[in-house]
């Protein structure tokens, strides 16, 4: 039988992270470990259970797992993070066992090195973004994302247009307005910079508004979705007229559930995109695997290891030539023993 256990854990962020309940400095979590294996669960308000909830539904897994380990991951069904946690240990530990780098333990069938990932922009004067886009450029990143959403909406529309301007025609732009607008004014919003060729808007409107993302789609700017798959809306997000798909494994629940998620958006012929919940160096190394699988040439939301103050293991998703290494290694990569002493 194989025993469950875990740790806290309590990681600076290097700027304060602004959510929906709020401004937050620290990010804590538990590492988990089930034989060989090792997981991660960082909680973080507004997408998952509360921390006293992760460690609630950890120890309650503790109590099934050395005998019914799915009994274990039943036990946290309604705690997100700490599923995540669990079952990353789990898929850890057998890919271990299998010999193989949990990529190819999920499915892929050639080596995969690296992982293609996009820069987040988030300066407000256009100044600034213009300045943050050119350096992220300059670091190899051919794919960036501008946070909208923060400001009054002229201004959004003017940093986007200057944005195009200043990288030119050949860079990917993404745009994320976090829920932020009504469906009238993203359909403003929409019309108004459907020339810039976005490769996405991201969630244009509040999580359960999803009614009018035809109209949102008529206006010829691709829309995708992040916060309503992690509210659970998949089969909704799935049959809507959208054209990518974000997924945040530590928000649906494990590695296993976001790969699941993952094949079937392709099925309906939609991009799927991996994003991380700023994590841990650990929660990210499975991330990381698991964009390996969906499609590493794709930019994905990978590249957060830098607004950690600090980390569970130094290295784990540094950006180099706007793409990450795969943990090399079996399993996700990383030393069990590290985290035993």
């Amino acid at each position: 039988m194989t025993d469950l256990s875990y740790t806290s854990f309590e990681i600076p962020l290097a700027d304060p992270l602004q959510t929906a309940s709020g401004s937050i400095d620290t990010r804590r979590g538990f590492v988990v470990r089930y034989g060989d294996g090792l997981g991660e669960a960082t909680p973080l308000s507004g997408w998952t259970e509360t921390p006293k909830a992760t460690e609630e539904a950890l120890e309650a897994a503790g109590e099934h797992v050395p005998g019914a380990p799915s009994r274990g991951l039943l036990a946290c069904d309604d705690a997100p993070a700490a599923r995540h946690g669990l079952s990353q240990a789990m898929l850890d530990h057998h890919a271990r066992r299998r010999g193989l780098p949990l990529y190819r333990y999920l499915g892929a069938s050639e080596p995969i090195h690296t992982v293609t990932v996009n820069a987040i922009l988030d300066e407000t004067p256009v100044d600034a973004l213009t300045t943050q886009a050119s350096q992220a450029i300059a670091d190899g990143f051919r794919t960036l994302k501008l946070k909208v959403g923060r400001g009054p909406i002229d201004h959004d529309i003017e940093r986007l247009r200057q944005l195009r301007r200043t990288v030119g025609d050949e860079i990917e732009l993404r745009a994320d307005a976090n829920g932020s607008w009504s469906t009238a004014n993203a359909v403003g919003v929409c019309r108004q910079v459907r020339e810039l060729d976005l490769a996405y808007l991201e969630q244009p409107t509040s999580v359960h508004d999803t009614a009018n993302l035809g109209v949102l789609a008529e206006t010829g700017v691709p829309i995708a979705l992040d916060e309503t798959i992690a509210a659970g809306e998949v089969l909704t997000a799935l049959r809507s007229p959208v054209t990518a798909i974000i997924i945040k494994p530590m928000a649906v629940g494990g590695i296993d559930r976001a790969l699941a998620i993952a094949k079937a958006t392709r099925q309906c012929g939609k991009l799927p995109v991996i994003s991380d919940l700023i994590t841990g160096a650990v929660g990210r190394a499975g991330a990381i695997h698991l964009a390996a699988v969906v499609n590493a040439a794709t930019a994905h939301g990978l590249a957060t290891g830098s607004r950690l103050d600090g980390d569970l293991v130094e290295g784990v998703g540094a950006v180099t030539n706007g793409c990450v290494s795969v943990p090399s290694g079996l399993g996700i990569g990383l030393d069990t023993e590290v985290f035993r002493r």
